[in-house]
């Protein structure tokens, strides 16, 4: 098994989490920025449920995007078109967009707590 269906079944629930985050918002967002993203299956379920919605990841991992990619295609056309994945240092700003506003103006900017150890060094 693919260890990105592995982190995906064992440790992540996408639609527990966009309803979470959705809550907590209290609005209506549509748009989620999410950062350490991994295989992306937060913002591939973001998108899936609402058709309004749009999704930006980012991750630092190179084959992660790949696979995050492979992922995103298999959502369709209308789906696909609302995803944008970037592999970009979440820490650093992002370049611009020109065909996206999402990066300019997301309702949600979402860190999962893995990432954590990203951000800081352990002494």
């Amino acid at each position: 098994m693919d260890r990105h269906d592995l982190y995906e079944r064992c440790v992540q629930n996408p639609p527990l989490l966009a309803a979470f985050l959705a809550r907590v918002h209290a609005g209506d967002p549509l748009v989620l920025h999410e950062d350490f993203c991994g295989s992306a299956a937060l913002c591939r379920h973001w998108v899936s449920s609402d058709p309004g919605r749009s999704a930006v990841g980012v991750d630092s991992d190179a084959p992660t995007i790949r696979a995050a990619l492979d992922r995103v295609a298999h959502l369709g056309p209308s789906a696909h078109a609302r995803i944008h994945l970037c592999h970009a240092d979440a820490t650093a700003p992002l370049p611009p967009n020109p065909h996206s506003t999402a990066i300019l103006d997301p309702d949600i900017i979402y860190v999962g707590n893995f990432s954590l150890g990203e951000l800081q060094e352990r002494a």
